[in-house]
């Protein structure tokens, strides 16, 4: 909307999320005199736009579900469910439940994305029993299910972000997350949590910028501690104590089991001079992960290094043993 002198001139656009692709545009110019006048006709017109292309919108969607086996997609729901328990069991259960809706249903490209992102846990928890044969076996997991659905923006979002804490393979997680944003730039997830990839890439601003826009998507999301960690690491890595300890303690709040969110808040905290908290938050980091110790969080760096070892240093002083 733009105003000049007593004029108005309102411009709009209809896109399609999924393809960004323009299905409709128009101007419409008026005097503030006639405002009401002008706000019934803009209202026609976007609704006259609106009305065929939803129900086009509609038709295709019917025609592309991720697949036809209920059953399969009835395991994915449940595994989703106990993957957001946080716990070593809920992943465990959800990992099995992924496999049965593969089992069911070979080429269901999301759960493999979500069996990748169960495992990725597992690497990020120190769970694994063979690390070196479950990461190259999330790996996988993560390109055949871009392999099978190369243009859906939830399962590019999902194998984004299992790859880049997986092997750390920033520049291919950021290209799907490019084409995540490209295919449904109202993607909350593809914004919010490719911003913790943002930051794995050292590109901070960006993080940031796509931690926003996801909450302004989203304000409700399951995942907005994600958001808010994303966002707490972007200023800790610059540097920037009071806002990345303001957005860190956000997440904490919003989720008290993960376990990276502890470990980040304590550090901040511990770099503010804040040291009391800061040993509370490395503290319940413990509770949650009695292996926690600077040496393994060094080898399973994602940061680029000397921000990693920035990380670290502050993790130390709160008490995170050696």
């Amino acid at each position: 909307m733009r105003k000049a002198s007593s004029r108005l001139r309102i411009t709009g656009q209809l896109i399609e999320a999924e393809t960004g692709a323009h299905l409709w545009a128009d101007k419409f110019d008026s005097v503030l005199e006639d405002v009401f006048d002008l706000q019934d006709h803009v209202t026609t017109a976007v609704a006259g736009a609106i009305e065929p292309s939803v129900t086009q919108a509609e038709i295709s969607r019917a025609n592309r579900k991720p697949t036809g086996n209920l059953q399969a997609y009835d395991w994915l729901l449940r595994a989703l469910g106990e993957q957001q328990l946080f716990s070593r069991d809920g992943f465990d259960r959800a990992m099995e439940m992924a496999r049965r809706a593969i089992e069911l249903d070979p080429r269901y490209a999301q759960a493999y994305g979500r069996l990748a992102q169960c495992i990725m846990h597992q690497k990020i928890y120190g769970w694994m029993e063979d690390e070196v044969a479950e990461t190259a076996e999330g790996v996988r997991f993560a390109h055949r299910a871009v392999q099978l659905a190369p243009n859906d923006s939830t399962v590019l979002t999902d194998a984004a972000l299992a790859l880049g804490h997986l092997n750390r393979d920033v520049a291919t997680a950021i290209s799907w997350l490019d084409r995540a944003i490209a295919l449904n730039p109202n993607s909350a997830a593809a914004f919010g949590r490719g911003a913790v990839v943002r930051n794995f890439a050292g590109d901070y601003s960006t993080a940031a910028d796509h931690a926003d826009r996801a909450m302004r998507l989203s304000p409700f999301d399951p995942n907005f501690f994600v958001f808010n960690l994303a966002r707490g690491v972007s200023h800790l890595c610059q540097r920037q104590l009071p806002e990345a300890v303001a957005w860190l303690r956000k997440s904490a709040h919003q989720n008290p089991r993960n376990i990276a969110t502890f470990l980040c808040l304590g550090s901040a905290l511990a770099h503010a001079g804040q040291m009391k908290e800061a040993r509370a938050a490395i503290e319940r980091l413990l509770e949650l992960h009695l292996k926690d110790s600077v040496r393994w969080r060094r080898q399973l760096r994602l940061l680029p290094e000397d921000d990693n070892e920035y990380l670290l240093e502050g993790a130390r002083l709160a008490g995170l043993p050696e």
